[in-house]
């Protein structure tokens, strides 16, 4: 499960190009493309290093007018989407 504690990174072996300002990799182990815009796109920027979710939240809400529980709840949503496509490493503290 994943919460403002966990460690999150991308997999390696996820090629990742930007194209008009969007971010699409290919994941060489499931074969797939991923297309990621706009906050998909500034999330994905920061998981170039292991970073844990409650920092990555915080990022986000200085960099976009949200709250803090609207960004936890949809970050939150969209990584455990990340995680069940295998393209992020999740790791409990």
């Amino acid at each position: 499960m994943i919460d403002s504690k966990t460690i999150i990174v991308k997999k390696d072996g996820i090629v990742t190009a930007q194209m008009d300002g969007n971010i699409v990799t290919m994941s060489v182990e499931n074969g797939r493309y991923y297309g990621f815009n706009g906050t998909a796109s500034a999330i994905w920027k920061f998981l170039d290093a292991p970073i844990a979710v409650g920092e990555l939240i915080t990022k986000l809400t200085d960099d976009y007018t949200i709250s803090e529980e609207q960004c936890e709840e949809a970050v939150i949503a969209y990584l455990t989407k990340l995680a069940s496509e295998n393209l992020i490493d999740v790791r409990q503290p």
